[in-house]
């Protein structure tokens, strides 16, 4: 019997039925450790990235800080921030220092640090469409260019961006 087995392991179709079971194998394990909820809407399928040059990909949605304080139900001064955050990011017609010192006092300081290089020409975004949208944390604005999530902490008692996301349509 178990020369029987061996046999029809080592033949042609043995040697198929083994690569099968292996492909199997790594599709379900690979399955198993994605992603549960791929359509989360953080980064899905796009890389626009505000850092100005560090040489990695920046989706700006990197950990808060150990003093920022993340919130579930987000207050409505955390909607005006981020409104008030996203009027001054699309003005782009300005100098970099002047665009800068717009968006400045609605970020936090890590953020600030970040974008403190960018070129606002590399803001995709010119026009704003309805209202915003709130999932967890974030302040999503539909825009002419595609999604804009901001990730919203408070720090000091104030809601500051910490995290900048866009996705395109």
């Amino acid at each position: 019997m178990t020369r029987k087995v061996m046999r029809l392991l080592g033949s042609r179709y043995g040697i198929a039925a083994i690569l099968l079971l292996a492909v199997i194998a790594v599709v379900v394990i690979a399955k198993a450790n994605s992603d549960p909820n791929p359509g989360n809407g953080v980064n899905n399928g796009s890389t626009y990235s505000d850092d100005a040059g560090s040489g990695a990909p920046n989706d700006g949605m990197e950990d808060p800080g150990s003093d920022a304080k993340p919130s579930s139900n987000l207050p409505a001064k955390a909607v005006d921030n981020a409104k008030a955050f996203t009027k001054a990011y699309i003005d782009t017609d300005k100098s970099q220092k002047d665009w800068f010192a717009g968006i400045s006092p609605y970020l936090t300081g890590e953020k600030k640090q970040e974008l403190k290089q960018t070129d606002p020409s590399r803001v995709p975004i010119k026009e704003i469409r309805g209202k915003p949208e709130l999932t967890g944390n974030n302040v999503n604005f539909q825009t002419d260019a595609g999604l804009l999530l901001l990730r919203m902490v408070e720090q000091d008692g104030k809601w500051l961006v910490d995290g900048i996301d866009f996705q395109n349509p």
